[in-house]
């Protein structure tokens, strides 16, 4: 639902809702694509202080907001799943919204969605095949039905965008568009995914067998992997195990399973490691595990005493 769901954004960031009115107002008007680029959705989230990037994941192709709500605004007969929202839709749309949802709404194909998606299901199956490879380099991907889930994503969020637009109700042809965006948006989504292969550039031949050789003399691990190896074995002697689990997915050295929970959890959310500052960071942490860590820290004696030594 659209307030609730403003309401768990401004809980998650430290917001009141009553700061996020204009937000949600434009979450409104682009989540049923009245307005079908998220510019105003994202100047209202930098005003309030929150990543604009979660303007697209929170709302591009809302299943809710795209055709169950817009049909209970413009027909009366239709059971009305959430008051509120309705309540504040009426407030914020126009006439000319609602002339244009109902001429919108004109053109819905006779044919079912659950129809039209158990055909393109093996279309699915067989693009996210094309990613297989990713769980051999991305441990976010434990078994290749993770990949599957995410292009199955994509692939609903085209068919609520475009269900309204259609303009036809055979499956067949239904199905062969929506074919050609699943193939676009997979590579999109391959292209991002995919690891990064960098070049070295050694000036001539001497250099490199110079830097091959001064590579091999040394030991396997570096000083920093023994360092860090050393911080590990020494935060999880002295703290508990809860609390050494958040630190080492604070520092990044958890365990593999942990860490690829804990990336779950920031997917499901829209997010990445790399765009959150490190307070958001352990806000996050702290909620994934169900407990205050970090500010108990602090109190730790054995803590103070290894950091100053």
């Amino acid at each position: 639902m659209l307030l609730e769901k403003i309401r768990r954004l401004a809980l998650e960031w430290g917001k009141t809702p009553q700061a996020l009115e204009a937000v949600a107002r434009e979450s409104l008007l682009y989540g049923m694509r009245i307005e079908t680029k998220p510019k105003n959705l994202k100047l209202e989230l930098k005003r309030v202080g929150i990543d604009s990037k979660l303007a697209t994941p929170l709302w591009s192709g809302d299943y809710y907001l795209l055709l169950v709500l817009p049909q209970v605004l413009i027909n009366k007969k239709i059971k009305i799943p959430c008051l509120e929202d309705l309540q504040f839709a009426k407030r914020i749309l126009k006439r000319a919204h609602l002339s244009a949802l109902k001429q919108r709404f004109k053109n819905l194909p006779s044919t079912t969605r659950e129809e039209v998606f158990k055909k393109i299901l093996p279309i699915i199956k067989k693009e996210s095949y094309r990613g297989r490879y990713l769980t051999q380099f991305d441990y976010m991907y434990e078994k290749k039905e993770d990949i599957q889930q995410d292009i199955i994503c994509k692939a609903l969020t085209i068919l609520n965008k475009e269900w309204t637009h259609f303009n036809t109700s055979d499956p067949d042809k239904i199905t062969n568009y929506l074919s050609y965006c699943i193939a676009r948006k997979t590579n999109t989504y391959l292209a991002s995914t995919s690891p990064k292969m960098r070049r070295a550039h050694v000036e001539d031949e001497e250099d490199l067998e110079i830097l091959v050789n001064h590579h091999l003399d040394k030991d396997f691990e570096s000083d920093d992997i023994k360092s860090t190896h050393q911080l590990r074995n020494d935060l999880s002697r002295m703290l508990p195990p809860r609390t050494f689990k958040a630190v080492s997915l604070l520092l990044g050295f958890a365990d593999p399973k942990h860490e690829t929970k804990f990336e779950k959890s920031l997917r499901a959310r829209g997010l990445r490691r790399q765009q959150l500052s490190c307070s958001k960071l352990k806000l996050l942490i702290e909620r994934h595990l169900g407990i205050e860590v970090f500010s108990d820290l602090k109190q730790s004696l054995d803590l103070r005493q290894y950091l100053r030594g």
